[in-house]
């Protein structure tokens, strides 16, 4: 069932960004804390704002994503290595239909977590927020851990660097009329779902 005998530990969390690539390296420690060998696939999970702009045009987002994984070696009882996690930033910027019509990448903060599960790397993020359960009535059902959290904060929005496929060709709306909202001709509005509103 792809469970492990033993059990992991994180530590020494950390990050570069390296302009030349446009990514964000993830470097964490990963201890093997059991009595028997074992391999862990270490997760990462992204949280990118959530924005006036992003609920003024309807730009939906999940609360958080899984951005990149990868797998240590076969690691002995108490042997600890590093693993390095490459994160595109194109990949953490989102398509902005009714602003600017391409890609954008937002200001502010951007979480990175590591976690086994996207619950458990919600409950990381709110804890490195100063969250609690008790402070969530509940809705944290455990404390998360701070340590497995990496806060990076953006200063600007960027609307160009990725607006530009990776082989030169714009990126902007297509077939928007297969929007109803959007269709000529009709006078009638639908509703979207979103996480601004959920009545």
């Amino acid at each position: 069932y792809g469970l492990s005998y033993t059990t992991f530990d994180y530590g020494n969390y950390n990050y570069d960004y390296n302009a030349e690539t446009d990514q964000f390296v993830i470097n964490v420690q990963v201890t093997n804390t059991g009595k028997v060998a074992g391999k862990k696939t270490v997760q990462v999970y992204a949280q990118t704002p959530y924005t006036e702009h992003d609920m003024q045009y309807g730009v939906e987002k999940a609360s958080v994503q899984l951005c990149a994984f990868t797998k240590t070696e076969e690691l002995q009882p108490n042997e600890t290595t590093t693993v390095s996690i490459k994160i595109d930033r194109r990949d953490l910027a989102c398509y902005d239909t009714y602003g600017y019509g391409t890609f954008i990448y937002e200001p502010g903060d951007y979480y990175f977590a590591i976690a086994d599960n996207a619950h458990e790397a919600i409950n990381n993020i709110l804890a490195k927020k100063g969250y609690t359960p008790e402070k969530t009535d509940g809705r944290m059902d455990a404390a998360g851990d701070n340590s497995h959290v990496i806060k990076v904060t953006e200063a600007e929005l960027d609307t160009t660097t990725y607006a530009t496929s990776l082989n030169g060709t714009p990126i902007v709306n297509q077939l928007s009329s297969a929007d109803i909202n959007l269709y000529e001709g009709v006078e009638e509005e639908i509703t979207y779902l979103t996480r601004n509103d959920w009545e």
